[in-house]
């Protein structure tokens, strides 16, 4: 069973289905584009008088049948089989040698992809991903090509058989290759487009880049509706009308001079020629309304999508003031208007991060004068206790009066009291900046954010690049999470410094011989060998005027604090690496919290506070949704619901349906005041902040050197 199953996978990795729909596809075009070039090769003048004459032999009690050759020339086949049934009658064979070549372009095109599912060597995935991007638009060419392969097919057959083309028949051929494309390519775009992306783009991407931008030409939206009402509704419509138009043709051939006015005297004439007349006018009124609706779609849809589209890319690259308008309250409105509340809510967020950097950096520089005004008060108090001492005794043993030997006396026991009490208040500085406790936390996050600060500190210093390499992304340490992001911040600061101008910053998250190392390597003008035993202790300090050393002796210090060690690696002219080297420990099972909230920007908050606490979170944004994974949950899970949800839900509703079926640990996440609720004396009442601990807390500016 096992070996079936294996089997089945590398049979499904074919795709089959996508051959079988461009087959459906073509053979439906190709049906169409058969049929009207049946009815139209049709020898009309010809075949109504063989009717008149089949009629006028019945009248007289007789019988008429045409013979083989009038038939054939009446109905004129174009590709001549061998002649089949007792009375010789050729019929019209089906050629597949153009499907047959179509087929074997596909299978070259998808080529990488079969060796990247089948072959055991590394493929170019980049190569494997312009391929799938480019599939549906060439099997919309392979429509057009095999549209084209009728056509001239066509032309060839009608040739061989009966000398040369008419203009008549060539206009035939003409038409009914652009149904074939227009049907075949309409159909490929729509139905095999749907089979590319959900069975052949799904797997793969989600498999190597699930969530990055895509690159190739595409199908825009205004040429897929054209092809819709092409294929949908011009083409029923000149059917509706070429047919009566060439069945009487020979009414219509006597629109010349005086023919008009014969037309009119002829009732018979008038029956066939007002509905054609009629039918004509409809359907020219309903295709300038259809060419118009192609129109007002490009302004309509087009033009706002790819107004979004750009404005998005402007917010991409940091334009955080790109808004725009709200006309209305569809889709479209609805689109713009949470584009606007995305674009509010990162300026805000921006706007809070500049100004807790900037008390950041204000606290940590007080902080440090703070640290090395209590370093040095106890370096004096504890130098100075040995001369007072010797000063003390030297003043009992001098010839003094008495009163003078008692004033001395007491001034050097006082200043002996004074250095005691600094000694004594500023014993063992610590290398802690804060009350964190260390705790088991998620290194990669905490320098992602970490990071990102330093990424907008730096913006405007033109080519400084600050780059995050990890190989380990689950890696955990204990450690005190602001404590390890200002050190980060402090290392990331140092390594810029180190640049005469621009330069990059790489930090590495690796994980091996059960140690964690964060490595911030810089690309600047190195250290001295000489210099590097001495880096880290008090006082040592390279290449920064006014530098105290204490930077980089509390770094040390905190990573030792951690059960760690700070390693320093350099040349000159070769870069400066700096490495933290902490003991791993393993990930504790996360129980996941829920969310549900109808609001894209609580579900960001909430996934960055969740991220950067290492906290799992499942968030939805319907009640359909969220029901549809209630059974995978514990009851004890924490969940937390919005009081106004949309389509008019009620949230402690649904948290009193989920008390009933035993779930116990609920929260309305609201702004509405507790009492509203207080008949619900099991329901936990809280405001809309993420509840996970320690989430907050970035990266502090400092100078380690």
């Amino acid at each position: 069973m096992k070996r079936l199953s294996l089997l089945w996978k590398k049979f499904h990795k074919l795709h089959l289905g996508l051959y079988v729909l461009f087959s459906l596809a073509a053979y439906f075009g190709s049906s169409t584009a058969f049929i009207f070039e049946r009815y139209s090769l049709i020898d009309i003048p010809l075949l109504k008088t063989e009717w008149r004459q089949v009629s006028e032999a019945r009248a007289r009690g007789g019988s008429y049948k045409p013979s083989a050759a009038t038939a054939e020339k009446i109905f004129k086949p174009l590709a001549p089989g061998k002649p089949g049934g007792a009375d010789g009658a050729i019929h019209y064979e089906a050629r597949a040698r153009s499907l047959d070549l179509s087929f074997l372009f596909l299978l070259l095109w998808l080529l990488p992809l079969y060796k990247y599912y089948f072959s055991k060597k590394p493929q170019d995935l980049a190569r494997v991903e312009r391929r799938i991007i480019h599939l549906p638009l060439v099997i919309f060419v392979l429509g057009w090509v095999l549209a084209l392969q009728r056509f001239l097919g066509n032309l060839s057959a009608y040739s061989g058989l009966y000398g040369g083309v008419p203009g008549r028949v060539t206009v035939v051929f003409a038409v009914s290759a652009v149904l074939l494309g227009a049907f075949v390519s309409y159909l490929n775009l729509e139905l095999t487009g749907l089979y590319v992306r959900g069975r052949i783009a799904g797997p793969f991407f989600k498999a190597t880049d699930p969530y990055g931008l895509k690159h190739g030409f595409a199908i825009n939206l205004t040429l897929r509706y054209a092809l819709l009402i092409f294929s949908l509704g011009m083409v029923p419509l000149l059917l509706s009308l070429y047919f009566p138009v060439l069945s009487n043709l020979d009414v219509f051939t006597g629109l010349g001079p005086g023919g008009i006015s014969k037309l009119l005297s002829s009732p018979d004439s008038l029956r066939v020629l007002l509905p054609v007349l009629v039918l004509a006018g409809l359907v020219a009124l309903i295709l300038v309304f259809q060419a118009a609706s192609i129109a007002l779609y490009r302004l309509n849809v087009q033009a706002p999508v790819s107004g979004l589209l750009r404005r998005m890319k402007a917010v991409a690259a940091g334009d955080l003031d790109c808004r725009t308008s709200v006309l209305y309250t569809d889709e479209f409105g609805q689109l713009k208007g949470h584009f606007n509340l995305m674009v509010d809510g990162l300026r805000e967020r921006e706007r809070r991060l500049e100004a807790a950097r900037a008390e950041a950096s204000r606290l940590e520089s007080e902080l440090a004068v703070s640290k090395a005004t209590s370093d040095l008060a106890a370096q004096v108090a504890h130098d100075i206790r040995s001369p007072l001492a010797a000063m003390g005794a030297a003043a009992r043993g001098l010839q003094l009066p008495v009163g003078q030997r008692e004033l001395l006396e007491n001034s050097a026991r006082r200043i002996q009291e004074i250095a005691d009490d600094l000694l004594r208040r500023y014993r063992a500085p610590s290398a802690d900046y804060g009350e964190e406790k260390p705790r088991p936390c998620p290194l990669a996050a905490l320098l992602e954010a970490a990071l990102a600060e330093k990424r907008l500190q730096y913006k405007d210093r033109a080519g400084v690049k600050i780059l995050f390499e990890s190989g380990a992304g689950g890696a955990r340490a204990v450690v005190e999470p602001k404590g390890f992001q200002r050190l980060v911040s402090n290392l990331v600061n140092n390594a810029v410094e180190a640049f005469d101008g621009g330069g990059t910053v790489t930090v590495t998250l690796s994980e091996g011989g059960g140690g964690v190392t964060v490595a911030v390597r810089d690309d600047g003008r190195g250290i001295p060998p000489e210099l590097l035993p001495r880096l880290g202790q008090k006082g040592e300090t390279h290449g920064k005027a006014g530098g105290t050393g204490l930077g980089l002796y509390h770094a040390r210090a905190s990573a030792e604090g951690w059960g760690g060690r700070l390693e320093i690696a350099s040349a000159p002219g070769g870069g400066t690496t700096v490495s933290l080297v902490l003991p791993s420990v393993a990930v504790a099972a996360v129980r996941s919290t829920v969310l549900l909230d109808d609001d894209p920007l609580v579900h960001l908050n909430w996934k960055l506070a969740a991220k950067a606490a290492g906290a799992g979170l499942k968030a939805f944004e319907t009640p359909g949704d969220f029901y549809s994974a209630l059974g995978s949950l514990p009851k004890d899970t924490p969940i937390y619901i919005d009081s106004e949800l949309g389509g008019g839900a009620k949230g402690e509703e649904i948290a009193r349906d989920l008390h009933e079926k035993g779930y116990s640990d609920l929260t309305l996440a609201t702004g509405h005041d507790a009492g509203a609720f207080g008949d619900l004396t099991w329901l936990k009442v809280t405001g809309k902040e993420p509840p996970f601990g320690g989430q907050q807390g970035g990266a502090a500016d400092g100078h380690l050197l």
